[in-house]
């Protein structure tokens, strides 16, 4: 089997079928089968029966047994890293999951690097996205100018302890001849 066949298998192992999306919170229910908890709970909510079904095989259960699988959620995250490392490596430079294009712009509302076709997506539509390099500017000055801050309290923090070391001193010594 190829890097890449097993690559795209142990990413479907790790989509929940609800949201298709990656697992996030994994648990198990009372037939095995694995979702997103807030997925199983919403879809289960939504039905609004007394007895819960698995949206996979139908099985029902008159409990609602949610097992959490930390295990698969790790692996969940792992393959989250190996994936970006893999498409970074390949093209050398982090490309969008979704569309498979470069990362050009940041979006600011989101807070994240996307794709030039997200960008004109309904998602981030009314959103302020700018190049990926002038965002990097402006964070680049906003820290400078947190840093600059930083450096003065630190300056006013030490000016003041070396008051406070002289009154103190000063203290000590007024008491020693009373």
């Amino acid at each position: 089997m190829s890097t890449e066949e097993l690559t795209r298998r142990l990413k479907e192992e790790l989509i929940c079928s609800i949201c298709l999306d990656r697992f996030h919170d994994p648990v198990s229910i009372h037939c095995g089968h694995t979702f997103c908890q807030a997925c199983i709970i919403k879809h289960w909510d939504l039905m609004n029966k007394k007895h819960f079904h698995c949206p996979k095989c139908r099985a029902t259960s008159r409990k609602r047994i949610l097992k959490p699988n930390r295990e698969l959620g790790n692996i969940s995250k792992l393959s989250e890293g190996l994936h970006l490392q893999a498409i970074e490596g390949l093209w050398g430079e982090p490309l969008c999951e979704k569309h498979r294009e470069p990362l050009k712009v940041f979006c600011k509302e989101d807070c994240a690097f996307i794709c030039l076709v997200c960008a004109k997506s309904q998602k981030h539509r009314g959103h302020l996205v700018r190049p990926v390099e002038e965002a990097a500017q402006d964070y680049k000055k906003e820290i400078q100018i947190k840093l600059q801050n930083l450096k003065l309290w630190r300056t006013d923090v030490e000016r003041s302890n070396q008051t406070q070391e002289k009154q103190m001193a000063v203290y000590l010594v007024g008491n020693l001849f009373i």
